[in-house]
């Protein structure tokens, strides 16, 4: 095969050369934290979901010293043969050990947006592998394959095609490919990222409520004094008043933020393992547009409780029945105009610096792509996406309170009001808290979702 430019050479090293010596080697160190030279049957069984390879059914000779590095690497290379065997067979329907070009339609028809795509991919397997001319492909000619052997999935072997599927000039050719992703990994994505949003959003509660009623004029004193009245008026419960709202927002958001930035990622980008920062911008812009738009009016009757102190607002379903009997169903999209304004370029930058900043240490530090960066790493990269992002989107996202609050009817007319009171700074009020509250929950989040990938068989 010709030489590969470099985006080409890095497409296929991110999903061809996982199970190398040199990447065998980095996972048996990774697990093998106390340096005793062999893995634990536990250990093993961690190594084996990382490749997201089947458990293994044991160690290779049954003692309790644990298994040896040649004895992992001989391990691993049998299961992946195993589940090349399977996935050959797989796509072999009428089972006579060859692969023909309609069997290739049959089994990668879903995996494309049109039938262009998939001819064009029918094609080029068809071209690299049918070495004997005779219209099929045997096993043996697919494993002498230089990158499509390595495929263990239908999914990995769709990105291997991308690798080699290289223009004149050299740049990856990445078609529209869908279901890169399984249903399991899908629903996984899902479930990670709504426990990671109600955990770090439940911890960070307190500080929420005290940011919307500072932003919203609804308290002006020390912060100190503010907790003392609320907690004197309701309680210590009183500090998370309008929580169960705001996780009911949370939860679904990151969620559906996470499972479509996966997506959306490998959509647009010329390489998915690798985006570009402006990719990532873009991604992350187009991801928040829809979550936003979709919660906001769960965040509307969460901001509603959280100032309010009025006991007919104390239930979601009270605050509800308030809004729409004093504006009708519309008030529930209050602000949703400066909402899109602030929310999408906040996760633009701050997913893409997240994003961006952690491929560069990753690379940096040399990881294998089933490893996240240290956790004090990527805590330290999440408060520096989110003081980028809130230096740019605070302002629009006070804005966004006021109008939800009920204090303002209109973007303009509250900008105008807040810098008439409180000066230019006054758009900045209240981002401290802000920052305090996001920055950890931003962490949480991110560290959270980075450390389940590898036990989602996700990986990079």
């Amino acid at each position: 095969m010709a030489t590969q430019s470099e985006p080409c050479a890095q497409a296929g090293a991110t999903t061809s050369t996982a199970s190398t010596p040199e990447k065998l080697s980095e996972l048996f160190n990774l697990l093998d934290e106390r340096g005793e030279g062999a893995l634990s049957q536990p250990q093993l069984e961690r190594a084996f979901a990382l490749l997201s390879l089947p458990p293994p059914t044991g160690s290779t000779d049954g003692s309790q010293a644990g298994v040896s590095l040649g004895e992992f690497e001989l391990t691993v290379r049998a299961a992946l043969q195993r589940k090349r065997r399977t996935l050959f067979a797989s796509i072999d329907k009428d089972g006579d050990g060859e692969w023909s070009a309609e069997e290739l339609r049959a089994s990668f028809h879903a995996e494309f947006e049109s039938t262009e795509q998939l001819e064009k991919f029918v094609t080029t397997v068809m071209s690299r592998l049918d070495q004997d001319h005779s219209g099929r492909i045997s096993y043996d000619e697919w494993t002498r394959g230089e990158v499509l052997s390595r495929a263990d999935s239908i999914s990995s072997l769709v990105r291997q095609y991308q690798a080699l599927d290289c223009g004149e000039d050299g740049v990856v050719v990445h078609h529209s490919v869908r279901h890169l992703r399984t249903a399991t990994q899908q629903l996984g994505i899902f479930v990670a990222g709504a426990a990671a949003g109600v955990v770090s959003r439940t911890a960070t509660a307190p500080a929420e409520r005290l940011k919307l009623m500072y932003q919203s004029g609804h308290a002006s004193g020390p912060v100190l004094t503010t907790v003392r009245e609320l907690v004197a008026h309701g309680g210590v419960r009183a500090l998370w008043r309008g929580n169960v709202a705001n996780c009911l927002k949370v939860a679904p958001a990151k969620a559906m933020k996470f499972l479509l930035y996966e997506n959306v990622r490998v959509m647009i980008s010329k390489n998915p393992s690798r985006p570009s920062f402006l990719e990532n911008i873009v991604t992350g812009g187009a991801v928040s547009a829809v979550v936003t738009a979709g919660v906001h009016p769960i965040d509307t009757i969460k901001t509603r409780m959280s100032v309010l102190d009025r006991a007919s607002s104390r239930t979601v379903r009270a605050a509800v029945a308030e809004i729409v009997a004093a504006e009708g169903p519309r008030g529930l999209l209050r602000g949703l105009s400066p909402a899109l304004m602030s929310s999408v370029p906040f996760s633009a930058i701050n997913m893409a610096t997240f994003m961006t900043t952690k491929d560069m240490y990753k690379d940096w530090a040399q990881l294998p792509p089933v490893s996240a960066p240290p956790i004090t790493v990527l805590l330290s990269l999440s408060v520096l996406s989110t003081l980028a992002a809130q230096l740019v989107a605070y302002p629009i996202f006070s804005v966004k309170v006021n109008i939800q609050s009920g204090r303002d009817a209109a973007t303009w007319p509250s900008i105008t009001r807040i810098v008439r009171e409180r000066g230019v700074l006054g758009l900045y009020r209240g981002m401290g808290l802000n920052f305090l509250k996001s920055a950890p929950a931003v962490g949480v989040t991110f560290t959270a979702y980075e450390y389940s990938k590898p036990f989602l068989g996700i990986g990079a």
